[in-house]
């Protein structure tokens, strides 16, 4: 689709009040959300924070069911740094990447978890590979996760 400056910004504007209220809901926090993308984080690698950011990630794909929306996400886990250069913001870690990555091989309203979520949520569930510009990523969408129960 082929959007007009003004369209553009009208759809992520859409995009953006559409987020916030849900990530917030979970405790994400925003790190940037330039285009038509955004990156949240939570502040500690658990259990908790990560089956939070599951729950946000499945709220905004059944959301935008009921708009004209339609979302990919990507889930990974791990260190991020944040490198300033007055007045500019970058974050920067394999989290991110991974992430990006994992958002682009996904089909739509799909969440494609990386397997160091996967490894917090505690599956002994086999992976898929998926492979991004050259890269082999080991993911599992959300709809396929079982927990273990030992």
């Amino acid at each position: 689709i082929q959007l007009n400056a003004r369209e553009r910004a009208a759809y992520n504007t859409e995009i953006k009040q559409m987020l916030a209220p849900i990530l917030k809901k979970y405790g994400g926090e925003k790190l940037s959300d330039t285009g038509d993308g955004a990156v949240y984080a939570w502040q500690n690698i658990s259990n908790y924070s990560v089956e939070q950011a599951m729950l946000a990630a499945k709220e905004i794909i059944a959301t935008s069911k009921s708009s004209s929306l339609r979302f990919r996400i990507g889930v990974a886990c791990g260190e991020v740094k944040c490198h300033y250069n007055q007045p500019d913001y970058s974050f920067l870690g394999d989290p991110i990447n991974t992430a990006s990555r994992l958002e682009a091989a996904a089909k739509e309203s799909e969440i494609l978890l990386d397997a160091s979520v996967l490894e917090i949520l505690k599956t002994d569930q086999i992976l898929h590979v998926y492979t991004v510009k050259g890269a082999q990523f080991h993911a599992l969408p959300t709809d396929q996760i079982e927990k273990r129960t030992a």
